[in-house]
């Protein structure tokens, strides 16, 4: 009885594994196409839709990608409020960005264009270096 509970119970943990696997592997397809989806939306210099676009992604894709694909989504949405005349919420989800990788020079950029635009000429300037020490230790 005890063997026959064994084998059941690996059995029920494979099938369950193999469907978590799946389901895993159709939220990835899925994030893929949100993707190519902002990457149409930031072609058409379609603000809105890239914002809608870019926050559905960063929302049903967070734990699903690789954690250096997420910060695109904070970026194209900070990108998109930044061309809607929004700089006080571009600066807040390129502050996210930053947080979530300080890598990625567009969060930089953006978080420079958002004080600039904001009048804060000063913390723009600051922004603004660290964007291009940042930008070029991504190039080396």
């Amino acid at each position: 009885m005890i063997i026959y509970y064994l084998v059941v119970s690996a059995v029920c943990i494979n099938t369950a594994t193999a469907a978590n696997d799946s389901n895993l592997e159709k939220q990835k397809l899925a994030c893929l196409k949100q993707q190519d989806e902002q990457s149409d939306a930031l072609s058409a210099k379609d603000w809105v839709q890239l914002e809608r676009l870019s926050k559905i992604y960063i929302k049903k894709c967070r734990g699903v990608v690789d954690s250096e694909f997420l910060p695109f989504g904070y970026s194209n949405l900070s990108f998109a409020l930044l061309n809607m005349k929004r700089p006080g919420d571009a600066l807040d989800i390129a502050n996210k960005c930053i947080d979530i990788f300080y890598s990625l020079p567009d969060c930089h950029l953006y978080k420079f264009k958002a004080l600039y635009m904001l009048g804060r000429k000063q913390e723009a300037k600051e922004a603004l270096r660290i964007t291009k020490s940042v930008t070029i230790s991504e190039l080396e």
